[in-house]
């Protein structure tokens, strides 16, 4: 199965995407990292990706960045090929490059 705009992938629909940075994927200052240019998502090692898409990710809140941001897991919502579609997409979005993810990969990376 390919993913396409509107599959419905993101449990949090609109609020999902965001997290994402779909969009512009500018990003937030202090809270969410610009995806345009990401030297980890274009990494040819996908395994930083692959952790923050199943595992989720939390900033820390500090008093220059007191905002807390957060993207949720997705390792139980969503099958090893919907995770690497998903992870190929941002990695090639926003002007970025690198080689695709395979199911193979997520599979490795659940371990």
């Amino acid at each position: 199965m390919r993913l396409h705009i509107g599959d419905g992938v993101e449990p949090a629909g609109e609020k999902g995407a965001q997290r994402f940075g779909v969009g512009g994927g500018e990003g937030a200052p202090r809270i969410y990292p610009p995806l345009p240019g990401n030297a980890n998502l274009q990494s040819a090692d996908p395994a930083s990706t692959l952790r923050i898409v199943l595992d989720g990710a939390q900033t820390v809140t500090t008093p220059r960045a007191p905002n807390t941001g957060s993207m949720p897991a997705y390792a139980r919502d969503l099958s090893d090929q919907q995770i690497a579609d998903v992870a190929t997409y941002i990695r090639n979005s926003w002007g970025n490059a690198a080689p695709a993810v395979t199911p193979q990969q997520v599979a490795r990376a659940r371990r």
